[in-house]
C-alpha cells in the first residue's frame, strides 16, 4: 500500500505537470517554474489569467480551477497542491 502523503505528492506533482503545461502554452516567450508568481515574475494579468483557466477547464485530467484559486494561490507549485484530489483513507 502507498502511504497517503506519497499518494498527495504523486498527484500534486501530475497536476503541477499539467498546469506547467497550459501556462507556458499561453506565455510561450517567458520561463515559468513552479514557483513563479503569476503577476509579479511573470507579468501575467487578469485576461491571460482567464485564458488559462478556460484552458485547464477543457482538460479532463486536472480538476477545473477559477480566479479566486488564481489569486489565492498565484503559483503553479501552490495551485497544483491545491487542486490536487485526495483520496478518502480506508
Amino acid at each position: 500500500m502507498v502511504a497517503p502523503t506519497a499518494e498527495l505528492a504523486a498527484s500534486s506533482a501530475h497536476t503541477e505537470a499539467i498546469l506547467l503545461e497550459v501556462l507556458s502554452g499561453l506565455l510561450a516567450d517567458k520561463t515559468v517554474t513552479s514557483d513563479s508568481h503569476f503577476f509579479d515574475d511573470l507579468g501575467a494579468n487578469s485576461l491571460v489569467m482567464a485564458h488559462f483557466c478556460a484552458r485547464v477547464r477543457k482538460r479532463d485530467d486536472v480538476t477545473s480551477v477559477t480566479m479566486k484559486d488564481i489569486y489565492q494561490h498565484p503559483t503553479i507549485a501552490s495551485l497544483a497542491t491545491t487542486l490536487a484530489p485526495v483520496e478518502p483513507a480506508d
